[in-house]
């Protein structure tokens, strides 16, 4: 398979090495990686059935390396059957025995996210929560969901925070 890099700024480009590394996501480590010049295709040993954790290192000519790891899907469809019968995935190819599901795909019950689905069930709206931590927010912490403080109340020096689910 030939896989292409790109980089952002082609001035500073020059001043850099590049090197990429990748492993299959059922694998444990990764291979030792080629260098690379962005824009120039890698001629990668790659399965197009397969998905890839990909490292790609990027060191500047003060010895300043970032790495950034990514995952590469395998091939897109919506069922796939493994040979054998022993794996289904939706969205990819199967490599497990099993049931798997394209990593970017949000799940879906009863036309909810799976999610907000579950914090229906968990605390529906109307219900209260309560936290000793005056730093913790159910707003940021469940996505989706609207909290007010209902009320506080101090017991032995340790304050309750009661938040109330509206929406």
């Amino acid at each position: 398979m030939l896989v292409s890099i790109s980089a952002v700024k082609a001035d500073v480009a020059d001043s850099m090495s590049y090197w990429v590394q990748w492993k299959q996501t059922t694998s444990g480590s990764y291979n030792t990686g080629v260098a690379f010049t962005p824009d120039e295709p890698i001629n990668a040993d790659m399965d197009p059935l397969k998905s890839y954790n990909v490292k790609v290192t990027v060191t500047d000519n003060i010895d300043q390396a970032t790495t950034i790891t990514s995952t590469i899907a395998s091939a897109s469809y919506a069922i796939y059957r493994m040979a054998g019968g022993n794996g289904v995935a939706f969205g990819k190819v199967s490599e497990l025995y099993g049931v798997e599901v394209k990593p970017s795909w949000p799940f879906y019950a009863h036309g909810k996210e799976i999610e907000t689905l579950i914090m229906d069930i968990a605390h529906p709206i109307g219900s209260t929560i309560i936290f000793a931590d005056a730093s913790f927010n159910p707003n940021t912490s469940f996505p989706g969901t609207q909290w007010g403080l209902a009320e506080t109340t101090t017991i032995n020096n340790t304050t309750f925070y009661f938040w109330l689910r509206g929406r």
